[in-house]
């Protein structure tokens, strides 16, 4: 198991690495365009090209913090230690399904995903299939956010006897900008048959990007299905996956973990020690 973690963060890293090399490359061929340019009728030319090479190193700037970010997180010991506790979700309507990624947070099998997973059309699943690490079972829905709010839904795992994770930033500041973060959760590359009892989950490794309003995840290499758990360099989940921006991959929003707590039945926030 540690072997195959290692081996998809040796993929990411490389990916990664390459996007740097193109980054600097970029730089590089601006910056002799930009020598090239002697004559005063290139004024505007070069007024561009300055602006196009001022974001170029701020690109490959950016690229290389990232790297020296991820470096310094032990990688695969975040994932041996939670891999367990996320679920690939399947929600059937009707003859249509979707799917997502979700995580367990409490022992009694209380299970976290997006709101766009079990209501792709604002409509509630039939039905619900949650399946971890060698257990497959159905699942209720116990509260969705309202469709202007929260991308986030709280289900229940009916007779859950799995892992949780239980290192949780509910107070809403462990996202920081710039700062390297991991997610681990199911593409759809790697998606196994809905009716499968064993579900084998991604490392996802990348950044976040902060504003006052919301909060972004950038992956290396590979994309990160909606509702997996996002880790930042403490090992605390920060945030839930939302939907990409360019469709399945890509870029994506993410939602942190306290606007989860409003949905949560007092049982819950009791069993979390929460108030």
């Amino acid at each position: 198991l540690r072997a195959r973690v290692l081996a998809v963060l040796r993929r990411q890293f490389a990916a990664a690495n390459a996007a740097g090399r193109e980054a600097d490359a970029e730089v590089e061929r601006l910056a002799a365009e930009l020598a090239n340019l002697e004559t005063k009728a290139a004024v505007g030319m070069r007024d561009s090209l300055q602006r196009s090479l001022r974001t170029a190193e701020l690109r490959a700037a950016e690229i290389g913090g990232q790297l020296r970010e991820l470096s310094g997180i032990n990688l695969a010991a975040l994932a041996l230690a939670n891999q367990r506790a996320v679920g690939r979700v399947v929600a059937f309507h009707g003859s249509k399904q979707a799917e997502g990624s979700g995580f367990a947070i409490t022992a009694s099998g209380y299970f976290v995903t997006s709101r766009g997973v079990v209501q792709p059309d604002r409509a509630v699943a039939d039905s619900l299939i949650v399946t971890t690490a060698g257990e497959r079972m159905r699942a209720v829905v116990i509260a969705v956010a309202s469709p202007d709010s929260a991308d986030l839904a709280l289900l229940r795992l009916r007779d859950y006897r799995g892992a949780h994770i239980e290192d949780i930033d509910w107070s809403g500041s462990g996202a920081v900008q710039g700062e390297a973060v991991a997610l681990i959760g199911f593409t759809a590359a790697g998606a196994s048959s809905a009716d499968a009892v064993f579900a084998d989950t991604s490392l996802v490794v990348g950044t976040f990007t902060v504003t006052s309003e919301a909060i972004h995840f950038d992956g290396f290499g590979i994309a990160g299905s909606r509702g997996s758990p996002i880790f930042n360099a403490a090992g605390e989940v920060v945030a839930v996956k939302g939907e990409s921006f360019r469709g399945a991959g890509g870029p994506g929003s993410a939602v942190r973990m306290k606007e989860l707590i409003p949905l949560m039945p007092a049982e819950v926030k009791s069993e979390l020690g929460i108030n």
